[in-house]
């Protein structure tokens, strides 16, 4: 049984890792002495992510809470389209060419 949770500790580990790695990892603007800093924080809390994600989740539910009008707005908008601004600013009917050779 210890084994089975000892497994489940370290599979958990390893993708919460890998999730955080790409998160940090799409940042372009941070330094290389935030970068040094963010991995040692991301292995302290890929080995204590069983204290790190419920406080995480916490402070997402408060985050939700606070915002909760704003997200429902965002999430009942309709399918908006994308408007094509380069094809509407030019003329539809071209001036002819009125210089003579």
């Amino acid at each position: 049984m210890i084994y089975l949770l000892f497994g489940f500790y370290i599979l958990i580990a390893l993708l919460l890792l890998k999730e955080w790695t790409v998160f940090f990892d799409t940042d372009k603007e941070m330094s290389v002495q935030m970068r040094f800093f963010s991995q040692i924080i991301l292995i302290f809390a890929t080995i204590l992510w069983p204290f790190i994600v419920p406080f995480a989740y916490r402070e997402l539910l408060k985050f939700h809470q606070k915002h909760r009008e704003v997200i429902r707005l965002l999430i009942n908008l309709p399918d908006l389209k994308v408007i094509d601004t380069e094809r509407l600013l030019k003329p539809t009917n071209p001036t002819p060419n009125l210089s003579r050779e």
